[in-house]
């Protein structure tokens, strides 16, 4: 049997996120609306990638990207119990710059309560990630278009989850 590590966890994490990212978001939208309905959206994802390297992009669209995995070799040799830094992080798109910073803390949001200390077990159960949200940072506000005076101006502006991934796996 060959090991999980990246690949496997990298996959689980993106169709966790991905089954259950519509339900965050609505509940998200419903908390802050009870508040004050602004009729900001809170879309869907349209795009997921695994990778920073990406031609474009049709926001909004998450990233699940691994940085780095500490193998703790100190801890045995007849199992890995390593942890990964992984980079989640949802770009967002809107018309004005207080929709956007709205719609992006919102995936902010959703993405933390999906994420924050979940367990996931492989099909087969020999891997088991836990995941932990450890900060978010926020990116300025950007204009996209390349024209100059555009009316239909788009700003996009994105959040980056940071998180541990600990990986539990037998030999």
């Amino acid at each position: 049997m060959s090991r999980h590590l990246v690949e496997p966890a990298t996959d689980m994490i993106l169709n966790y996120i991905k089954g259950n990212i519509a339900e965050a978001l609505d509940a998200v939208r419903t908390d802050r609306n009870a508040v004050k309905n602004l009729g900001y959206p809170t879309p869907i994802p349209k795009e997921y990638f695994i990778s920073k390297n990406y031609v474009s992009l049709q926001p909004p669209s998450v990233f699940i990207v691994c940085d780095s995995i500490d193998f703790k070799k100190d801890r045995g040799a007849n199992h890995i119990n390593a942890t990964a830094k992984y980079g989640i992080a949802a770009i967002a798109e809107g018309q004005t710059t207080e929709e956007n910073t709205r719609t992006t803390w919102r995936y902010q949001a959703a993405l933390s309560q999906l994420l924050d200390n979940l367990s996931l077990t492989s099909m087969d159960s020999t891997f088991k990630i836990k995941v932990i949200v450890r900060n978010a940072e926020f990116t300025e506000d950007y204009e996209v278009s390349t024209r100059p005076n555009n009316i239909a101006q788009r700003w996009r502006k994105g959040v980056l989850l940071k998180c541990d991934v600990e990986f539990y796996e037998k030999l």
